[in-house]
């Protein structure tokens, strides 16, 4: 079994290949698209951080009691690991910004499908579910970026 901590360093690697993916793009887009992934850069940065405040978090509550493992944590992690491959696929796409914006938008789809099924393991959901709310918005924002190429 796979405890929690170990999903939540996934969720960590996911976050960082977000960042280093919406920087890329930002380095290679103009004008609007450009401020659209630099933002989205920034935020995925930032769930990085409230990811390991999470953990740390996490681990301090847990230093006396037994390890708190997930009975579904391999179906956990392979959703989480799509989102991780589905980043570094993307980076493909780099040069072309419709199939960029269009693997983006798959990609949180999945991490948010990750994310939502994490939260029910996680005792303190509130982060989470601040999260889930943010990379709902980045949904929201690739979706409309990816109507304006269609």
């Amino acid at each position: 079994m796979i405890g929690i901590t170990e999903l939540l360093e996934i969720a960590i690697e996911i976050e960082e290949k977000g960042y280093s993916y919406y920087s890329k793009l930002a380095d290679r887009s103009p004008g609007y698209n450009k401020v659209l992934f630099e933002s989205l850069a920034r935020q995925e940065k930032e769930h990085v951080e409230w990811f390991r405040d999470l953990m740390k978090e996490f681990k301090d509550e847990q230093t006396d009691a037994e390890p708190y493992e997930i009975e579904n944590a391999d179906f956990l992690k392979s959703l989480a690991e799509i989102s991780i491959f589905s980043f570094e696929d993307a980076e493909k796409f780099i040069d072309d910004l419709e199939k960029a914006v269009k693997a983006a938008v798959q990609i949180e789809k999945d991490t948010i499908e990750f994310y939502k099924r994490l939260v029910e393991y996680i005792p303190k959901k509130r982060l989470l579910e601040r999260i889930i709310r943010e990379e709902e918005r980045h949904l929201e924002e690739l979706s409309k970026a990816f109507r304006n190429y269609v």
